[in-house]
């Protein structure tokens, strides 16, 4: 790409046709070895930004970024702008180029992945230990994304996984937590932590709601075990979010899908099975 820049530049001062900036194949197969060893250093310079850039998102592993090929136009970016990207003006800028790319799906369908990364960003608290997921909590606690009504409770109720699967039913959670919460009823859960037992201290209810509200959860429904009015109200938590970091009004479907399907449907196998 910067190779491409670099050629198209040269084109527009010369008052011939410009070519594309590409990074095809074909393009990749074309580039000399002279523009490799110039741009060599300056790219690599761009994919170390990128992993600074990313973990500022709360993105610190390979499986939970969700378009891998989105890595190649950030670090060219990244390595055109220099230091400057730390700059707040600019940092933000390239933070809204970023989540349209993801949260537009431009680059495939794991846009999920990009609504977990978000929620930690905007300062989503664990469930038990009331952190946020800041760098150390991540690593050291396992954080992942899992269900809000836990789907055994879901089957339990009649509720298939089309629906319980959804992103919008989902939240990063740190696995001990996970596994403290279990699958029982929403209602159930909020009453272990508000108790407490023997190895953890109770949480004071106006601190969980709280905790729950970082999540962009009304606490309501989970005391209630109210599923379809949480959907929906989260759903719309969500999308003010997403449109907060795009910039733009996001696109709205019917509140309940008459077929009862989720468009952020999620059932990675592995996930699946560690849950």
């Amino acid at each position: 790409m910067l190779h491409t820049k670099e050629v198209r530049e040269a084109a527009i001062a010369e008052g011939r046709e410009p070519p594309a900036i590409s990074a095809t194949r074909n393009s990749l197969l074309q580039v000399p070895l002279s523009a490799y060893q110039q741009f060599a250093p300056k790219v690599e310079a761009g994919y170390i930004a990128a992993a600074k850039f990313l973990h500022s998102l709360k993105i610190f592993k390979a499986r939970d970024l969700p378009y891998q090929t989105q890595l190649v136009p950030l670090a060219a970016i990244l390595a055109e702008l220099g230091n400057t990207w730390e700059n707040d003006a600019v940092l933000q800028k390239l933070a809204q180029w970023y989540w349209c790319g993801v949260l537009g799906e431009l680059y495939g369908s794991a846009a999920y992945k990009g609504v977990h990364a978000l929620l930690m960003k905007c300062g989503a608290e664990d469930f038990k230990s009331g952190q946020p997921y800041d760098q150390a909590v991540f690593f050291d606690e396992n954080v992942d994304i899992h269900h809000i009504f836990p789907q055994a409770w879901c089957k339990s109720v009649g509720i298939g996984p089309e629906i319980y699967n959804s992103i919008v039913n989902k939240t990063p959670i740190a696995s001990g937590t996970n596994r403290m919460l279990g699958g029982v009823a929403p209602s159930s859960y909020l009453g272990r932590l508000t108790k407490g037992n023997d190895s953890n201290p109770p949480i004071a209810p106006d601190r969980l709601t709280a905790i729950l509200e970082s999540h962009e959860i009304e606490e309501s429904y989970l005391l209630a075990d109210d599923f379809d009015g949480f959907m929906d109200d989260r759903r719309r938590r969500l999308l003010a979010l997403i449109e907060n970091a795009m910039g733009k009004e996001a696109l709205r479907e019917a509140e309940v899908p008459s077929d009862h399907e989720e468009e952020d449907y999620y059932a990675e196998e592995e996930q699946e099975a560690a849950e």
